[in-house]
């Protein structure tokens, strides 16, 4: 017996998904025509997207460390956002006592010294700014906070003699636009090999030709993180006080076309920033060529869905009997998905019991 010695090496694109799909409403993919191709394409997108309406896929979890500001109480979420798993308000140990460095000009002292009126503005392209802690520390979170509107694409580093240095957070695929007055904010892999290693020295270094112009850099040890409370409209709408001063400890999920985040105490400082977990869209089909995105158990039940409402569809002409069929059968793959579609982790129910006066 011959085995292929591959596991999860299959990938299927968009057009084979409606290849086969199509296949299974009895027809041969050959009689698509552009009009046909373009609904099984809608059809495709529009089941992928709806199966965040029927439960959590748990590929679409995702962690977000989003900034706020001082007297900041919403908060937009990222772009495709369906919900709120849960969130914290973290509290970042901030940088001090150390000697920080520019290469490109500029003054670095004033990227760390809690000053949103003052910056490091370098004179140079690819230059970096760097902090040495004068005794090893483990920098678990970078926030950057830009002076000016650009395009950027640092990347973030750590040494033990401020020769030789490591990447702790890799640069992007491609440059991005970074907006002044906007806090960028980022974790260090968990999965790095150098998660949790302690170094003397961390830096940011920009790649792509941009010049760092930096208000405030945080390279911050384990965050202080409490759990916020999730409030319904009405409770956030009754709050007496919405601008009352604190740390962020409850919020209001807004649903709106691009969701916010209303959160409650208002921010009163600057350096507080919020780990939401959330579930997204799933990535858009993109070309007839791209993989969508779904793991290889939800296969079946893909195709199968998408024949069940193709074969409606009045350029393939299926018949009544099929189509009670390749509902019936999309059902089936479906629960059997859903299912299984669990971390299989155990939980703990603890009612609430306590004693009450009438």
């Amino acid at each position: 017996m011959t085995l292929s010695g591959t596991v999860g090496q299959t990938n299927l694109d968009a057009i084979t998904i409606i290849e086969k799909a199509i296949r299974k409403c009895g027809k041969p993919p050959s009689i698509c025509d552009s009009e046909t191709l373009y609904d099984a394409t809608t059809e495709l997108f529009n089941l992928t997207q709806a199966l965040i309406n029927d439960g959590i896929p748990l590929w679409t979890i995702q962690k977000n460390i989003l900034g706020i500001h001082t007297n900041q109480s919403v908060v937009d979420m990222p772009v495709g956002t369906v919900d709120m798993i849960n969130a914290l308000c973290r509290t970042n140990n901030l940088p001090g006592g150390g000697v920080a460095t520019s290469s490109a000009g500029g003054t670095a002292a004033n990227a760390f010294d809690q000053n949103l009126a003052t910056a490091c503005t370098q004179t140079s392209a690819n230059g970096y700014i760097s902090y040495n802690f004068l005794s090893p520390v483990v920098i678990t979170t970078v926030g950057l906070l830009p002076n000016s509107t650009g395009t950027l694409n640092p990347t973030y580093e750590k040494s033990s003699d401020g020769v030789n240095w490591t990447t702790a957070i890799s640069p992007s695929s491609a440059a991005s636009s970074f907006t002044a007055g906007t806090w960028y904010w980022q974790d260090v892999p968990e999965d790095s090999v150098n998660y949790n290693s302690s170094a003397q020295y961390f830096r940011i270094r920009e790649t792509s030709g941009g010049t760092l112009n930096v208000t405030e850099l945080v390279f911050g040890t384990a965050p202080y993180a409490l759990p916020m409370s999730r409030q319904n409209r009405d409770d956030y709408q009754m709050l007496p006080n919405k601008g009352s001063l604190g740390r962020p400890l409850q919020y209001w999920f807004d649903r709106q076309l691009t969701p916010r985040m209303w959160v409650w105490q208002v921010p009163n400082m600057e350096f507080y920033t919020i780990e939401a977990w959330t579930r997204r869209q799933i990535m858009d089909i993109g070309s007839l060529t791209n993989t969508i995105e779904f793991p290889a158990r939800w296969n079946d039940d893909i195709i199968t869905e998408l024949a069940s409402r193709l074969c409606l569809l009045p350029g393939l002409n299926c018949d009544n009997n099929r189509i009670q069929i390749l509902q019936k059968l999309a059902a089936g793959t479906a629960l059997r998905a859903w299912t299984e579609e669990r971390d299989n982790s155990p939980f703990y129910i603890s009612p609430e019991i306590r004693g009450y006066t009438r």
